[in-house]
Protein backbone atom coordinates (compact mmCIF):
# COMPACT_ATOMS: atom_id res chain seq x y z
CA UNK A 1 0.00 0.00 0.00
CA UNK A 2 1.26 2.84 -0.64
CA UNK A 3 1.37 5.78 1.69
CA UNK A 4 -0.81 9.32 1.03
CA UNK A 5 1.94 12.04 0.44
CA UNK A 6 1.15 15.10 2.43
CA UNK A 7 2.82 18.67 2.36
CA UNK A 8 5.70 19.27 4.43
CA UNK A 9 8.53 17.72 5.88
CA UNK A 10 8.91 13.75 5.04
CA UNK A 11 11.74 12.05 7.12
CA UNK A 12 13.84 8.92 5.86
CA UNK A 13 16.26 7.09 7.76
CA UNK A 14 18.93 5.67 5.96
CA UNK A 15 22.22 4.18 7.70
CA UNK A 16 25.39 6.45 7.69
CA UNK A 17 27.96 5.11 5.13
CA UNK A 18 30.65 2.97 6.58
CA UNK A 19 33.74 5.88 7.09
CA UNK A 20 36.73 4.72 5.20
CA UNK A 21 40.39 3.37 7.02
CA UNK A 22 43.00 5.70 5.55
CA UNK A 23 45.33 4.15 3.48
CA UNK A 24 49.06 3.89 5.61
CA UNK A 25 52.33 2.98 4.71
CA UNK A 26 53.84 4.48 7.71
CA UNK A 27 53.52 1.76 10.26
CA UNK A 28 55.93 -0.20 12.17
CA UNK A 29 56.70 -3.47 13.52
CA UNK A 30 58.73 -4.92 16.37
CA UNK A 31 59.92 -8.05 16.97
CA UNK A 32 62.67 -8.18 19.78
CA UNK A 33 63.23 -8.76 23.57
CA UNK A 34 61.52 -7.33 26.24
CA UNK A 35 61.82 -7.29 29.91
CA UNK A 36 57.60 -8.62 30.12
CA UNK A 37 54.80 -8.53 27.76
CA UNK A 38 52.04 -11.19 25.73
CA UNK A 39 54.21 -13.01 23.16
CA UNK A 40 52.85 -14.72 20.05
CA UNK A 41 50.78 -11.44 18.65
CA UNK A 42 51.45 -8.51 17.30
CA UNK A 43 50.65 -5.70 20.36
CA UNK A 44 49.55 -2.23 18.90
CA UNK A 45 51.49 0.94 21.02
CA UNK A 46 51.03 4.08 20.05
CA UNK A 47 54.08 5.94 22.57
CA UNK A 48 56.52 4.35 25.13
CA UNK A 49 54.80 5.12 27.75
CA UNK A 50 52.32 2.53 26.48
CA UNK A 51 54.77 0.44 25.36
CA UNK A 52 56.80 0.60 28.78
CA UNK A 53 53.12 0.25 30.81
CA UNK A 54 52.86 -3.57 28.49
CA UNK A 55 56.64 -4.94 27.66
CA UNK A 56 58.44 -3.18 30.77
CA UNK A 57 61.42 -0.06 30.91
CA UNK A 58 64.01 -0.24 28.89
CA UNK A 59 66.79 -2.20 30.38
CA UNK A 60 69.93 -3.16 28.81
CA UNK A 61 69.99 -6.69 29.98
CA UNK A 62 66.82 -6.97 27.75
CA UNK A 63 68.43 -6.62 24.55
CA UNK A 64 67.65 -3.58 22.11
CA UNK A 65 64.10 -3.61 21.44
CA UNK A 66 62.90 -1.16 23.61
CA UNK A 67 65.17 1.48 22.75
CA UNK A 68 64.27 1.22 18.95
CA UNK A 69 60.74 1.25 19.77
CA UNK A 70 61.71 4.79 21.99
CA UNK A 71 63.63 5.79 19.06
CA UNK A 72 60.71 5.34 16.90
CA UNK A 73 58.61 7.51 18.45
CA UNK A 74 60.82 9.86 19.40
CA UNK A 75 61.60 10.43 15.65
CA UNK A 76 57.86 10.55 14.60
CA UNK A 77 56.54 7.34 14.77
CA UNK A 78 52.88 7.11 15.23
CA UNK A 79 51.79 4.01 15.76
CA UNK A 80 54.04 0.53 16.18
CA UNK A 81 52.93 -3.43 16.48
CA UNK A 82 55.42 -5.25 18.61
CA UNK A 83 56.05 -8.80 19.11
CA UNK A 84 57.61 -10.33 22.43
CA UNK A 85 60.60 -12.62 21.76
CA UNK A 86 60.92 -15.39 24.25
CA UNK A 87 62.85 -19.10 23.69
CA UNK A 88 61.47 -22.12 24.05
CA UNK A 89 59.86 -23.70 27.93
CA UNK A 90 59.46 -20.11 28.83
CA UNK A 91 56.73 -20.01 31.48
CA UNK A 92 55.32 -17.07 34.04
CA UNK A 93 56.11 -16.50 37.72
CA UNK A 94 53.52 -18.45 40.05
CA UNK A 95 52.49 -18.37 43.89
CA UNK A 96 50.01 -19.66 46.70
CA UNK A 97 47.62 -17.66 48.45
CA UNK A 98 46.51 -19.43 51.72
CA UNK A 99 43.16 -17.73 53.10
CA UNK A 100 42.14 -19.51 56.09
CA UNK A 101 40.89 -23.19 55.26
CA UNK A 102 39.74 -22.64 51.97
CA UNK A 103 41.74 -24.62 49.05
CA UNK A 104 44.59 -22.65 48.05
CA UNK A 105 44.39 -20.04 45.16
CA UNK A 106 47.11 -20.13 42.29
CA UNK A 107 48.51 -16.58 41.48
CA UNK A 108 49.78 -16.26 37.96
CA UNK A 109 52.03 -13.44 36.27
CA UNK A 110 50.45 -12.32 33.31
CA UNK A 111 53.08 -13.31 30.84
CA UNK A 112 56.20 -15.59 30.70
CA UNK A 113 59.58 -14.81 32.08
CA UNK A 114 61.03 -14.06 35.20
CA UNK A 115 60.59 -10.05 35.73
CA UNK A 116 57.70 -11.42 38.19
CA UNK A 117 60.14 -13.36 40.45
CA UNK A 118 60.09 -12.23 43.99
CA UNK A 119 56.42 -9.95 43.22
CA UNK A 120 54.57 -9.83 46.21
CA UNK A 121 50.36 -10.78 45.69
CA UNK A 122 48.53 -9.55 48.59
CA UNK A 123 44.81 -10.61 49.10
CA UNK A 124 42.98 -7.93 51.58
CA UNK A 125 39.79 -8.61 52.76
CA UNK A 126 37.86 -6.20 54.90
CA UNK A 127 34.43 -5.68 55.49
CA UNK A 128 32.47 -2.51 54.26
CA UNK A 129 29.33 -0.59 55.04
CA UNK A 130 26.51 -3.10 56.00
CA UNK A 131 28.70 -6.42 57.08
CA UNK A 132 29.61 -7.20 53.75
CA UNK A 133 32.80 -8.44 52.51
CA UNK A 134 34.84 -6.86 49.81
CA UNK A 135 38.74 -8.32 48.53
CA UNK A 136 41.29 -5.95 47.21
CA UNK A 137 44.64 -7.70 45.41
CA UNK A 138 47.21 -6.02 44.47
CA UNK A 139 50.87 -6.46 43.86
CA UNK A 140 54.42 -5.05 44.27
CA UNK A 141 58.16 -6.27 44.38
CA UNK A 142 59.72 -7.31 47.49
CA UNK A 143 60.47 -4.35 49.48
CA UNK A 144 58.83 -1.53 47.08
CA UNK A 145 56.16 0.30 48.37
CA UNK A 146 54.65 1.43 44.80
CA UNK A 147 52.60 -1.17 43.69
CA UNK A 148 52.92 -2.63 40.16
CA UNK A 149 49.17 -4.09 39.74
CA UNK A 150 46.15 -3.40 41.51
CA UNK A 151 43.17 -5.58 40.53
CA UNK A 152 39.12 -4.11 41.07
CA UNK A 153 37.76 -4.59 44.34
CA UNK A 154 35.49 -7.91 44.54
CA UNK A 155 32.61 -7.38 46.81
CA UNK A 156 30.34 -10.97 48.21
CA UNK A 157 27.77 -11.68 45.97
CA UNK A 158 25.23 -12.30 48.98
CA UNK A 159 21.69 -12.24 47.85
CA UNK A 160 22.36 -13.07 44.40
CA UNK A 161 23.49 -16.60 44.26
CA UNK A 162 21.08 -18.61 43.02
CA UNK A 163 22.66 -22.21 43.12
CA UNK A 164 24.98 -23.98 44.97
CA UNK A 165 26.16 -27.63 43.55
CA UNK A 166 28.13 -29.89 45.66
CA UNK A 167 29.91 -32.64 43.66
CA UNK A 168 31.19 -35.66 45.58
CA UNK A 169 34.33 -37.22 43.93
CA UNK A 170 33.40 -40.79 45.03
CA UNK A 171 29.49 -41.35 45.03
CA UNK A 172 28.14 -44.16 47.00
CA UNK A 173 25.39 -44.72 48.94
CA UNK A 174 25.96 -44.45 53.11
CA UNK A 175 24.38 -43.76 56.16
CA UNK A 176 21.80 -40.79 56.19
CA UNK A 177 22.39 -37.64 57.96
CA UNK A 178 20.23 -34.81 59.97
CA UNK A 179 19.78 -32.01 57.75
CA UNK A 180 20.34 -28.71 58.87
CA UNK A 181 21.01 -25.40 58.41
CA UNK A 182 24.59 -24.96 55.81
CA UNK A 183 26.66 -21.66 56.38
CA UNK A 184 30.19 -20.96 55.37
CA UNK A 185 32.36 -18.15 56.97
CA UNK A 186 34.36 -16.04 55.19
CA UNK A 187 37.86 -16.25 56.83
CA UNK A 188 38.75 -13.14 59.11
CA UNK A 189 39.95 -9.63 57.84
CA UNK A 190 43.93 -9.13 56.66
CA UNK A 191 46.15 -9.30 54.46
CA UNK A 192 47.20 -12.79 52.75
CA UNK A 193 50.33 -12.76 50.79
CA UNK A 194 52.16 -14.55 48.64
CA UNK A 195 55.58 -14.54 46.74
CA UNK A 196 55.60 -15.32 42.84
CA UNK A 197 58.69 -17.33 41.63
CA UNK A 198 59.80 -19.88 39.05
CA UNK A 199 59.28 -17.68 36.42
CA UNK A 200 61.81 -18.58 33.50
CA UNK A 201 62.56 -17.01 29.90
CA UNK A 202 62.86 -20.05 27.80
CA UNK A 203 65.84 -21.80 25.83
CA UNK A 204 68.13 -19.63 24.27
CA UNK A 205 66.07 -17.42 21.28
CA UNK A 206 66.70 -19.32 18.25
CA UNK A 207 65.35 -18.98 14.30
CA UNK A 208 61.89 -20.67 15.24
CA UNK A 209 61.39 -18.26 17.53
CA UNK A 210 62.07 -15.83 15.24
CA UNK A 211 60.70 -17.19 12.70
CA UNK A 212 57.07 -17.26 15.34
CA UNK A 213 57.49 -14.07 16.10
CA UNK A 214 57.56 -12.14 12.83
CA UNK A 215 54.80 -14.32 11.26
CA UNK A 216 52.04 -11.87 13.51
CA UNK A 217 54.16 -9.13 11.88
CA UNK A 218 53.34 -10.22 8.06
CA UNK A 219 49.98 -11.38 8.97
CA UNK A 220 48.99 -7.66 10.33
CA UNK A 221 47.80 -5.32 6.92
CA UNK A 222 49.26 -2.08 8.29
CA UNK A 223 52.65 -2.68 9.17
CA UNK A 224 54.63 -1.63 5.65
CA UNK A 225 58.05 -1.41 8.02
CA UNK A 226 59.73 -4.20 10.18
CA UNK A 227 62.46 -3.76 12.31
CA UNK A 228 64.29 -6.62 13.93
CA UNK A 229 66.62 -5.03 16.96
CA UNK A 230 67.75 -7.75 18.28
CA UNK A 231 68.48 -10.17 15.72
CA UNK A 232 72.15 -10.26 15.52
CA UNK A 233 72.52 -10.83 18.96
CA UNK A 234 70.12 -13.22 19.48
CA UNK A 235 71.09 -15.59 16.47
CA UNK A 236 74.34 -14.49 15.73
CA UNK A 237 76.19 -15.79 12.69
CA UNK A 238 72.82 -17.67 11.75
CA UNK A 239 70.97 -14.05 11.62
CA UNK A 240 72.70 -13.31 7.92
CA UNK A 241 70.69 -16.88 6.73
CA UNK A 242 67.17 -16.14 8.91
CA UNK A 243 67.67 -12.17 7.30
CA UNK A 244 67.84 -14.01 3.89
CA UNK A 245 65.11 -15.74 4.29
CA UNK A 246 62.85 -13.19 5.81
CA UNK A 247 63.83 -10.45 3.21
CA UNK A 248 61.63 -13.31 0.58
CA UNK A 249 59.01 -13.08 3.31
CA UNK A 250 58.83 -9.28 3.12
CA UNK A 251 59.47 -9.58 -0.68
CA UNK A 252 56.54 -11.79 -1.28
CA UNK A 253 54.01 -9.18 0.25
CA UNK A 254 54.84 -6.86 -2.40
CA UNK A 255 54.04 -3.69 0.09
CA UNK A 256 56.58 -3.05 3.12
CA UNK A 257 60.06 -2.96 3.38
CA UNK A 258 62.42 -4.91 6.03
CA UNK A 259 65.41 -2.51 7.55
CA UNK A 260 67.80 -3.88 8.47
CA UNK A 261 71.25 -2.90 10.59
CA UNK A 262 74.46 -4.53 10.59
CA UNK A 263 76.17 -6.38 13.81
CA UNK A 264 77.84 -4.50 16.47
CA UNK A 265 81.06 -5.96 14.78
CA UNK A 266 80.48 -3.95 11.40
CA UNK A 267 81.40 -0.85 13.78
CA UNK A 268 84.88 -1.38 14.65
CA UNK A 269 86.52 -0.79 11.05
CA UNK A 270 85.60 -0.86 6.96
CA UNK A 271 86.63 -4.68 6.64
CA UNK A 272 84.43 -5.63 9.47
CA UNK A 273 81.31 -3.71 7.57
CA UNK A 274 82.63 -4.76 4.22
CA UNK A 275 82.25 -8.47 5.16
CA UNK A 276 79.21 -8.55 7.38
CA UNK A 277 78.14 -6.63 3.87
CA UNK A 278 79.20 -9.50 1.60
CA UNK A 279 77.65 -12.22 3.95
CA UNK A 280 74.54 -10.24 4.22
CA UNK A 281 74.42 -10.01 0.37
CA UNK A 282 75.17 -13.76 -0.37
CA UNK A 283 71.97 -14.28 1.63
CA UNK A 284 69.49 -12.35 0.34
CA UNK A 285 70.12 -12.00 -2.86
CA UNK A 286 67.99 -10.56 -6.01
CA UNK A 287 65.05 -9.77 -6.49
CA UNK A 288 64.79 -9.83 -2.60
CA UNK A 289 66.68 -7.46 -1.77
CA UNK A 290 64.37 -4.46 -3.52
CA UNK A 291 62.60 -4.96 -0.76
CA UNK A 292 65.26 -4.59 2.14
CA UNK A 293 67.00 -1.29 3.34
CA UNK A 294 70.04 -1.25 5.53
CA UNK A 295 71.56 1.04 7.49
CA UNK A 296 75.08 1.76 9.43
CA UNK A 297 76.65 2.72 11.69
CA UNK A 298 74.91 2.06 15.11
CA UNK A 299 73.92 5.06 16.96
CA UNK A 300 75.23 6.46 20.70
CA UNK A 301 72.10 7.36 22.79
CA UNK A 302 71.31 8.79 26.17
CA UNK A 303 69.73 6.20 28.75
CA UNK A 304 66.00 6.65 28.41
CA UNK A 305 65.06 8.07 32.14
CA UNK A 306 68.73 7.66 33.05
CA UNK A 307 70.78 9.20 35.42
CA UNK A 308 72.93 12.42 33.47
CA UNK A 309 76.21 10.75 34.66
CA UNK A 310 75.31 7.35 32.95
CA UNK A 311 77.32 5.64 30.49
CA UNK A 312 75.68 6.36 26.80
CA UNK A 313 74.20 3.47 25.38
CA UNK A 314 75.36 2.06 21.74
CA UNK A 315 71.90 0.55 20.01
CA UNK A 316 71.22 -0.54 16.19
CA UNK A 317 69.52 2.26 14.33
CA UNK A 318 66.82 0.74 12.56
CA UNK A 319 64.16 1.64 15.07
CA UNK A 320 64.92 5.54 14.80
CA UNK A 321 64.84 4.97 10.89
CA UNK A 322 61.68 4.12 10.91
CA UNK A 323 60.33 6.81 12.96
CA UNK A 324 62.30 9.31 10.35
CA UNK A 325 60.21 7.07 7.41
CA UNK A 326 57.07 7.17 9.69
CA UNK A 327 56.78 10.81 9.88
CA UNK A 328 58.09 12.06 6.00
CA UNK A 329 55.62 9.39 4.74
CA UNK A 330 52.70 11.43 6.93
CA UNK A 331 54.07 14.43 6.09
CA UNK A 332 55.18 14.24 2.33
CA UNK A 333 53.76 10.67 1.24
CA UNK A 334 56.02 7.67 0.66
CA UNK A 335 57.51 9.41 -2.44
CA UNK A 336 59.41 11.62 0.03
CA UNK A 337 63.28 9.92 0.09
CA UNK A 338 64.35 9.29 3.68
CA UNK A 339 67.49 10.80 3.60
CA UNK A 340 68.92 14.35 4.22
CA UNK A 341 67.05 14.22 7.17
CA UNK A 342 68.08 14.48 11.07
CA UNK A 343 67.68 12.07 13.58
CA UNK A 344 66.01 13.40 16.26
CA UNK A 345 67.65 12.45 20.33
CA UNK A 346 71.17 10.73 19.14
CA UNK A 347 73.75 11.72 20.71
CA UNK A 348 76.61 10.16 18.10
CA UNK A 349 77.29 7.13 15.93
CA UNK A 350 79.63 4.25 17.21
CA UNK A 351 82.44 3.57 15.86
CA UNK A 352 86.25 2.24 16.28
CA UNK A 353 89.51 3.91 16.27
CA UNK A 354 89.19 4.65 12.42
CA UNK A 355 85.40 5.62 11.37
CA UNK A 356 83.85 3.32 8.49
CA UNK A 357 84.23 4.72 5.46
CA UNK A 358 80.70 5.73 4.24
CA UNK A 359 82.07 5.65 0.37
CA UNK A 360 82.47 2.16 1.08
CA UNK A 361 79.30 1.95 2.45
CA UNK A 362 77.31 3.66 -0.38
CA UNK A 363 79.32 1.45 -3.07
CA UNK A 364 77.50 -1.57 -1.17
CA UNK A 365 74.14 -0.24 -1.38
CA UNK A 366 74.15 0.61 2.59
CA UNK A 367 72.83 3.96 4.03
CA UNK A 368 74.92 5.69 6.40
CA UNK A 369 74.53 7.59 9.05
CA UNK A 370 76.63 10.47 9.50
CA UNK A 371 77.55 13.73 11.03
CA UNK A 372 76.80 17.19 9.52
CA UNK A 373 78.04 20.29 11.26
CA UNK A 374 75.24 22.62 12.30
CA UNK A 375 72.45 19.98 10.82
CA UNK A 376 72.97 17.02 13.44
CA UNK A 377 72.97 13.21 12.97
CA UNK A 378 71.64 12.37 9.25
CA UNK A 379 70.28 9.72 6.91
CA UNK A 380 73.04 10.02 4.31
CA UNK A 381 71.48 7.75 1.67
CA UNK A 382 68.23 6.47 0.63
CA UNK A 383 68.42 3.39 -1.54
CA UNK A 384 67.47 -0.40 -1.12
CA UNK A 385 70.02 -3.25 -0.69
CA UNK A 386 69.40 -4.10 -4.51
CA UNK A 387 71.75 -3.53 -7.24
CA UNK A 388 69.15 -3.37 -10.18
CA UNK A 389 68.46 0.33 -11.60
CA UNK A 390 64.60 -0.08 -11.38
CA UNK A 391 64.39 -1.06 -7.45
CA UNK A 392 67.73 1.09 -6.09
CA UNK A 393 65.33 3.73 -5.12
CA UNK A 394 63.92 3.47 -1.12
CA UNK A 395 61.64 6.01 -1.96
CA UNK A 396 60.03 4.37 -5.33
CA UNK A 397 59.38 0.98 -3.31
CA UNK A 398 57.30 2.37 -1.06
CA UNK A 399 55.31 4.57 -3.77
CA UNK A 400 54.95 1.21 -5.62
CA UNK A 401 53.88 -0.34 -2.07
CA UNK A 402 51.41 2.29 -1.60
CA UNK A 403 49.97 1.93 -5.04
CA UNK A 404 49.67 -1.72 -4.79
CA UNK A 405 47.84 -1.28 -1.19
CA UNK A 406 45.08 1.23 -3.20
CA UNK A 407 44.79 -1.50 -5.39
CA UNK A 408 44.50 -4.12 -3.73
CA UNK A 409 41.43 -2.30 -1.71
CA UNK A 410 39.98 -1.60 -4.82
CA UNK A 411 40.19 -5.04 -6.17
CA UNK A 412 39.18 -6.84 -3.43
CA UNK A 413 35.60 -5.86 -3.18
CA UNK A 414 35.16 -6.66 -7.19
CA UNK A 415 36.93 -10.71 -6.95
CA UNK A 416 33.34 -12.22 -7.04
CA UNK A 417 31.79 -10.06 -10.12
CA UNK A 418 30.77 -11.26 -13.27
CA UNK A 419 33.47 -10.83 -16.20
CA UNK A 420 32.67 -8.21 -18.50
CA UNK A 421 32.42 -4.56 -19.65
CA UNK A 422 31.25 -3.21 -16.73
CA UNK A 423 33.77 -4.99 -14.12
CA UNK A 424 36.77 -4.11 -16.32
CA UNK A 425 35.49 -0.31 -16.18
CA UNK A 426 34.64 -0.38 -12.89
CA UNK A 427 38.35 -1.88 -11.90
CA UNK A 428 39.96 0.77 -14.69
CA UNK A 429 38.00 3.54 -12.71
CA UNK A 430 38.90 2.55 -9.08
CA UNK A 431 43.07 2.27 -10.28
CA UNK A 432 43.15 5.78 -12.07
CA UNK A 433 41.53 7.37 -9.27
CA UNK A 434 44.98 6.01 -6.66
CA UNK A 435 46.83 7.18 -9.59
CA UNK A 436 45.39 10.21 -10.33
CA UNK A 437 46.06 11.41 -6.76
CA UNK A 438 49.63 10.30 -6.58
CA UNK A 439 50.36 12.50 -10.36
CA UNK A 440 48.35 15.48 -8.59
CA UNK A 441 50.15 15.24 -5.25
CA UNK A 442 53.78 15.25 -7.36
CA UNK A 443 54.58 11.52 -6.83
CA UNK A 444 54.99 10.87 -10.65
CA UNK A 445 56.60 12.18 -13.40
CA UNK A 446 55.05 13.30 -16.59
CA UNK A 447 53.62 17.01 -18.48
CA UNK A 448 50.05 14.74 -17.91
CA UNK A 449 48.31 12.03 -16.18
CA UNK A 450 48.46 10.24 -19.76
CA UNK A 451 52.12 10.66 -19.51
CA UNK A 452 52.04 9.40 -15.82
CA UNK A 453 49.89 6.35 -15.97
CA UNK A 454 48.48 3.90 -18.13
CA UNK A 455 45.10 1.23 -17.17
CA UNK A 456 44.74 -1.34 -19.34
CA UNK A 457 41.98 -3.99 -18.20
CA UNK A 458 41.17 -7.01 -20.17
CA UNK A 459 40.31 -10.99 -20.18
CA UNK A 460 43.01 -13.56 -20.62
CA UNK A 461 42.12 -17.34 -20.50
CA UNK A 462 39.55 -16.76 -18.22
CA UNK A 463 41.42 -14.30 -15.81
CA UNK A 464 40.70 -10.68 -16.02
CA UNK A 465 43.92 -8.56 -15.85
CA UNK A 466 44.56 -5.44 -14.92
CA UNK A 467 48.05 -3.86 -16.16
CA UNK A 468 49.05 -0.88 -14.29
CA UNK A 469 51.93 1.56 -15.58
CA UNK A 470 53.43 4.37 -13.88
CA UNK A 471 56.47 6.56 -13.42
CA UNK A 472 57.51 8.04 -10.38
CA UNK A 473 59.14 11.77 -10.45
CA UNK A 474 62.17 10.82 -11.02
CA UNK A 475 65.24 9.22 -13.63
CA UNK A 476 63.98 5.72 -13.63
CA UNK A 477 62.24 3.06 -15.82
CA UNK A 478 58.43 2.63 -16.15
CA UNK A 479 57.39 0.05 -13.43
CA UNK A 480 54.56 -2.25 -14.83
CA UNK A 481 51.80 -4.07 -12.23
CA UNK A 482 49.58 -6.59 -13.31
CA UNK A 483 46.35 -7.68 -11.03
CA UNK A 484 44.65 -10.58 -12.19
CA UNK A 485 41.25 -11.67 -10.84
CA UNK A 486 40.30 -15.75 -11.31
CA UNK A 487 37.45 -17.81 -11.90
CA UNK A 488 37.78 -18.63 -8.12
CA UNK A 489 37.63 -14.89 -6.85
CA UNK A 490 41.28 -14.71 -6.04
CA UNK A 491 43.18 -11.76 -6.01
CA UNK A 492 46.74 -11.75 -7.34
CA UNK A 493 49.33 -8.60 -8.17
CA UNK A 494 52.64 -9.28 -9.59
CA UNK A 495 54.93 -6.47 -10.49
CA UNK A 496 57.42 -6.74 -13.07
Amino acid sequence: MTRPFLAGYDVAVVPAPAASTPLRTDIAGFAGRAARGPVGSAYPVRDFAEFTRVFGPARVTEGHLAHAVDGYFRNGGDLAYVVRVLGAGARPATGVLRIGREPPITATATSPGDWADDLRVLATRRTIDGGRTAWTVSARPVGADEEVTRAAELADAAGRIRLVRFDLPNRRTGDTVPSGPVSVAWPASGDYPARLSGGDNGATVGEEDYRAAVQPLLEQPEIALLVLPDLWDDLGPAGYGFAGSLAGWVHATLDRMLLLDLPASANESTAAALAAIALLQREIGTPRARAVAVYHPWLVIAEPGGRADAAPLRVPPGGHVAGLVSRLDRERGPSRTPANAPLVDVVDVAGGRVPVSQFALVEQRVNPIRGVPGRGLQVWGGRTFDAATDARFLAHRRLSHRLIRAARRAAEPLVFEPDGPPLHLALTRAVSTVLLEAYRSGALLGRSPDEAFAVATTSVDGLVVCEIGFAPAAPMEFITVRLTLGPEGRLEVIER
